[in-house]
């Protein structure tokens, strides 16, 4: 099939791959869903079937279903159309002399069955008793396909070979390196976590040591197939329950995903590294109305979970965490309280604003903390969010209001002019009135506060008679 006579088919079928990563319903001609580019929060997104293309109301993106794969999944545009004719079961552009992602995606398939089959034979013997002294069953450690490395420092190159993959390739993905002249393989004698997109293609591993010599976890290197701020582990497990929740549990280590899937939690997943990144908040608000962060109960944990804070408001996706006594990982404390436990602590989560503002309390002199709040209010684009932030600061952290804003730069007039704007975007647009509900808005001019008082309660008052027609 021609590339030209492809990007037509793809073009016709828009509304089965943007469907993939949004709900869609009809509406009228078009389909209509949230927008997985902002944090929308009622159907925004528009995609016309007949002429494949899609647009955004709230955000104003817009384009055909490539451009889509390629603002969502952060791909330029050949790897957005493998992906398009992956997704659509369609046969790949011709490229005779392209050795990219295809073919790496290739390998990567190749390594992992080669893994998965060591690690129930005798050779995987190390890599089974590292599972079982951890708890984790063999029918959970088979669905996110693990695997073993073997010591050989050949073998795996050896096994690949034979299905026709090159040295080149499986050094590209991070499995094998030159060394003294000859190419051997990485990670050996390691426990092998293939680390997949949301559709199962695996991207990428991470390798963890069973002796301790070396780094306890290795992950593979960026490449054409992985980018690790893209990539969310254990996402394709968790697909089908994120949708059925109304928030998606976020974890540091592989470990922790596997415990808590294990213990009937199957909505988390792990960033690969201790934040998260903008990239992989959107990813998860297209499923889910709240990302919760369940990290180490330990100081860096807790450190970490405020490293996410400004991802957090400049995604806006609404983000919580959960604290966890000092001496427990996700992983431990599931295992000595139980699923339900957890569970209970997810219900009771803080919003992540008032989390980093009581931990800026706890470490700092009054002074130093509200000056660390304007650093990190400086970080956010949104003035709104600005100020939304630092009214948090002054009143947790007993400054008199408004000073923290005056700090920063925000003077009266200014402040008084984004007060402006707040009102205006909640007068005439729906959505913002729609997530604006019930919060009290840090607006000190009266007359202001009253007129979105008043827009709000008569939203409330022509939905009730929406909902009555």
């Amino acid at each position: 099939m021609r590339d030209a006579q492809l990007r037509q088919t793809i073009q016709a079928r828009a509304v089965e791959i943007i469907g993939t990563f949004v709900r869609l319903h009809v509406h009228g001609k078009n389909q209509v869903g949230l927008c997985p580019f902002h944090a929308d929060t009622r159907p925004s997104l528009s995609v016309n079937a007949e002429k494949g293309l899609f647009h955004c109301f709230g955000c104003g993106v817009g384009g055909d279903s490539l451009t889509f794969l390629m603002r969502r999944k952060g791909l330029t545009f050949p790897e957005a159309l493998e992906e398009a004719t992956r997704l659509l079961g369609l046969p790949s552009p011709a490229r005779p002399h392209d050795a990219g992602p295809a073919r790496l995606a290739h390998a990567a398939e190749c390594a992992t069955q080669l893994f998965a089959r060591w690690l129930w034979q005798a050779e995987g013997e190390p890599g089974q008793r590292y599972l079982r002294q951890r708890g984790i069953h063999q029918d959970t450690a088979q669905t996110f396909r693990l695997g073993y490395h073997p010591e050989h420092p050949t073998a795996l190159l050896r096994a690949l070979a034979a299905h026709g993959v090159s040295a080149e390739e499986a050094g590209a993905l991070g499995l094998a390196t030159r060394k003294g002249g000859q190419w051997v393989g990485c990670g050996r004698g390691r426990l092998i976590f293939p680390i997949t997109d949301g559709w199962g293609q695996v991207r990428g591993f991470g390798a963890r040591a069973l002796r301790d010599h070396g780094p306890k976890y290795v992950n593979s290197p960026d490449s054409p197939l992985f980018h690790k701020g893209h990539l969310l582990y254990g996402l394709a497990q968790a697909r089908a329950a994120l949708p059925t929740r109304k928030d998606a549990l976020v974890v540091e280590g592989y470990l922790d995903v596997l415990t808590l899937h294990q213990a009937g939690l199957t909505a988390t997943v792990s960033p690969l590294s201790t934040t998260l990144s903008s990239v992989q908040l959107m990813t998860l608000r297209s499923f889910v109305a709240r990302v919760v962060l369940l990290f180490d109960g330990d100081p860096a944990g807790q450190v970490a979970m405020t490293r996410v804070f400004v991802p957090a408001e400049e995604s806006g996706v609404p983000v919580a965490v959960v604290t966890l006594p000092r001496e427990h990982d996700p992983d431990s404390y599931v295992r000595v309280h139980g699923g339900p436990a957890l569970e209970a602590l997810v219900a009771q989560a803080s919003p992540l604003g008032e989390y980093v503002v009581r931990q800026l309390a706890a470490q700092y002199p009054q002074e130093r903390a509200g000056r660390e709040a304007v650093t990190l209010a400086e970080r956010i684009s949104h003035p709104v969010r600005q100020l939304t932030f630092l009214q948090q600061a002054e009143t947790y952290l007993q400054f008199p209001p408004g000073s923290l804003s005056e700090v920063m730069g925000l003077g009266h007039a200014a402040r008084h002019r984004l007060e402006e704007i707040l009102v205006e975007l909640v007068l005439t647009i729906p959505e913002v009135r729609e997530r604006l509900r019930g919060v009290t808005l840090p607006l000190r001019d009266p007359r202001l506060r009253e007129v979105v008082a008043r827009a709000l309660r008569e939203s409330e008052a022509d939905e009730r008679l929406e909902r009555r027609a």
